[in-house]
């Protein structure tokens, strides 16, 4: 990724290249054993998501009204099944292991409809660990000013898709790393926006399977979301729209970090959503009729 000097907006991500530009120039990059690209993560950059995290707390409340005033009113949207899936969710929040959410993503908007959808503003508020951290494609909103500023003030590690190999295990680190701290993490495991429009499990990274193994015992919470009439893409939903939600739960204890780990963590992950989108769908899923 391209940095801007004097660009408040990429300051967190400029410091963590930073970071990992002095270890790499003491200790050239190799794959460790366990999988990540070494350096691991610096305290000075732990000490800025820390930062991150405090500042967004204080923020809290009217960053929330903004976004849920764009959603309900400007947007028009209604989730159908509120209810349920916020019963579904206080439950699993009750316990104490960390939730790792895994979605479909259609839109730019998804991550805000499903902190919306999965519990009301007052639960956040107590238990804000909940609130979950997002990963931003900083290569799309690091170019918009008021994107950057919002970046800046709410839970979000942003990522640059075209960046390094080094890069991205900086970013899946730090995404393991709050995991463990218990915070709550969303991650899409395609990517990127679904260009087919459906859910393939086919082209999924190992991404998600590295954080997975890396945080701990942890429980990944697999929700499938859309809109009535939501065939494909877009960077909006259309106004007005009217989605649904379905979540599984798969629960992992401690994993030995090893590639072929990655790979089966993904897989399950990647099959779990392409039975919701089928169920979606009215279609029955393969491996269930079996």
């Amino acid at each position: 990724m391209l940095i801007r000097a004097g660009d408040p907006g990429r300051r967190f991500d400029a410091e963590a290249r930073c970071d990992a530009g002095a270890a790499q120039a003491a200790n050239p990059a190799r794959e460790a054993p366990n999988g990540w690209l070494e350096p691991t993560l610096s305290p000075h950059s732990l000490y800025k998501v820390g930062q991150r995290r405090r500042i967004s707390r204080l923020l809290f409340w009217p960053v929330y009204a903004a976004f849920w005033l764009a959603l309900r009113i400007v947007g028009g949207y209604r989730i159908e099944n509120l209810r349920a899936i916020r019963g579904q969710f206080a439950a699993l929040a009750s316990r104490s292991s960390p939730i790792l959410i895994c979605a479909n993503h259609l839109t730019f908007v998804d991550s805000l409809l499903i902190v919306w959808a999965l519990a009301p503003a007052r639960f956040y508020a107590r238990r804000y660990n909940h609130l979950s951290w997002n990963v931003p494609a900083d290569d799309v909103f690091g170019r918009r000013w008021l994107c950057r500023a919002i970046l800046r003030v709410t839970k979000c590690i942003p990522i640059d898709r075209n960046g390094s190999m080094r890069h991205k295990d900086r970013v899946l680190q730090f995404c393991a790393h709050l995991l463990a701290k218990g915070e709550t993490v969303t991650i899409f495991p395609e990517g990127r926006r679904s260009r087919s429009g459906r859910f393939d499990p086919g082209r999924l990274a190992t991404g998600v399977g590295k954080v997975v193994a890396h945080a701990g015992p942890c429980r990944v919470a697999c929700v499938y979301m859309r809109a009535e009439g939501q065939d494909g893409y877009s960077d909006f939903p259309r106004r007005g729209s009217r989605f649904r939600l379905a979540m599984e739960v798969i629960e992992f204890g401690a994993v030995l970090p090893r590639p072929g780990a990655y790979r089966a963590i993904t897989a399950r992950i990647g099959e779990t959503l392409a039975r919701l989108e089928k169920r979606h769908f009215g279609q029955p899923a393969d491996w269930e009729d079996r």
